[in-house]
Order: structure tokens, then sequence, then C-alpha cells
């Protein structure tokens, strides 16, 4: 029975935790989407972020893992939430990137007769996306069985 209770606590910490951090990553995710929205003019960008909806899906995901109830306690749900959460750190890291291409590419001489190459990070933001959509269907099914 108490090591019953102790693996029971165990995976509230590790659920919480995780919620905690997908909550944080999101609000900078949605954070560097906004920011490159509004200082890119390269189109190819804000049609992906448009036609993926990436924003509102990330702020849904966020809100959605917060209204996940305390009695889930199952091991797979850990899982799906540990792999969102390594997603949406992967979305910030190719965010980020692009934002600081942005910046860099602000601060050079002739930045309005420059452009700048975005083609692989597209498709590394692609990628990430695609994947934080099949792990949000996951944890979805996760919490339907259970």
């Amino acid at each position: 029975m108490i090591l019953s209770n102790i693996a029971f606590v165990n995976t509230l910490i590790n659920k919480n935790s995780f919620i905690e951090s997908i909550s944080s990553v999101s609000r900078n995710v949605v954070g560097l989407i906004k920011y490159i929205y509004q200082e890119t003019d390269h189109s190819d960008i804000k049609v992906i972020f448009k036609n993926t909806d990436i924003e509102a899906t990330i702020t849904t995901l966020e809100y959605f893992v917060k209204d996940i109830p305390e009695k889930n306690e199952i091991d797979s749900l850990n899982i799906a939430l540990s792999n969102l959460e390594n997603i949406l750190k992967e979305l910030n890291i190719i965010l980020t990137a692009i934002k600081d291409k942005i910046k860099n590419h602000d601060n050079k001489y002739f930045s309005s007769w420059r452009s700048i190459s975005f083609k692989d990070d597209i498709n590394i933001l692609l990628s990430n996306i695609h994947v934080l959509n099949i792990r949000f269907d996951i944890l979805v099914k996760i919490l339907k069985l259970n």
C-alpha cells in the first residue's frame, strides 16, 4: 500500500512538472510566433503559421494539459506529456533560430536589399509541427482510454 501511494505521488509530481513545463514552453513558442509574424516579410513563414494554425494549436494544447484531471495516474500519460514537452522545446529552438536570423539580418548594412533564406528552417518547422499534431492526438487518445 505504501509503495502504491509513493508511485502515485511520483506520477503526480511528474505529470505536474510536465504540465508546468509545457505551459511555460508553449507561452515562449507563441511569443516567438507572434514576433516572427510581425517582424518578417517572408511570406513562406507567414503562410506556414496561417495554414498550420500553429499558434491556436499550441494555445489550445497549453490549456488542454492544464485541464487533465488529477486522477489520471497512468504511465502512458506521462510519456505522452514528456513527448509533447520535447517537441515544443524543438519548436522553441527552431523558432528562436528564425528570430535570431531576422534580427541579424536587420542589423546588416543594406538589409533591405538582401534576402534571408529560411529553406532549411522551414523544413524543420513543418516537420516539428507535424510531429506536434501527432503527439497531441496521441495524448487525446490516451485520455479517452482512461
